[in-house]
């Protein structure tokens, strides 16, 4: 039975000089119409019989197992307990093993009195704040819930973090990325777990004096 196309074709070719034309127009209609019906698989095979390659590759394609979505590694679900966090792929077993060591009460009061050092550093040095707002910025310094957040308007934000699970504390900055820090007995201080070993206290003054060209002077003898 001609399709609703080809009859269509047809009246509109009844008002044409010639049936003959009429009638090629009702057969490319017709064609047209298989070709909506079948798809692109149907004209496939139409013009070669492919479909079958087609459909073949088709099911090998499905046979194949999912892939799994690549996350970025900034962004990558954790658990907590098994964090890994930035440069954990060369971890100095030394500072792990003292990490393992510090008894988990320490490790809250020593990171609680290194983010209160810094709060009243930054208060005592209200000059960072007029740099910041003589740029056209915002300053902002927020000690909340483990988290120090340090605003610096266009210059930047620096954030550090307790991670109680890896007894370590967690770094953000806009000039030098992210990193983590272990508490080094010895030395009494906090270095980070990749080679160059950095402070936490002169890294963080010394990204801020290169912001903002204020000198500031840390008491680490209180930490």
């Amino acid at each position: 039975e001609p399709s609703r196309f080809a009859r269509s074709a047809v009246r509109r070719g009844s008002d044409r000089p010639t049936r003959a034309r009429a009638m090629a127009m009702a057969a490319r209609a017709a064609a047209r119409a298989a070709a909506y019906r079948g798809g692109a698989f149907g004209a496939t095979l139409a013009r070669g019989g492919l479909f079958a390659t087609a459909a073949t590759s088709r099911a090998r394609l499905l046979r194949q197992p999912a892939m799994r979505a690549a996350w970025p590694r900034a962004l990558a679900p954790r658990s907590l307990a098994t964090a890994s966090g930035p440069g954990s792929g060369d971890q100095d077993e030394g500072l792990s093993e003292a990490a393992d060591n510090l008894p988990l009460n320490e490790y809250h009061e020593l990171v609680d009195r290194v983010f209160e050092l810094l709060e009243d550093t930054f208060d005592a040095h209200p000059e960072v704040e007029v740099a910041v707002t003589s740029a056209g910025g915002e300053y902002d310094l927020v000690l909340s819930d483990g988290v120090f957040t340090l605003q610096m308007g266009t210059f930047g934000t620096w954030v550090l973090n307790k991670q109680a699970p890896n007894k370590q504390i967690w770094w953000s900055s806009p000039k030098s990325g992210p990193k983590r820090f272990n508490f080094d007995a010895e030395s009494k201080s906090w270095l980070t777990t990749r080679e160059p070993r950095q402070e936490l206290f002169d890294l963080l003054v010394g990204e801020i004096k290169d912001e903002v060209s204020v000198d500031i002077e840390v008491s680490k003898e209180d930490v």
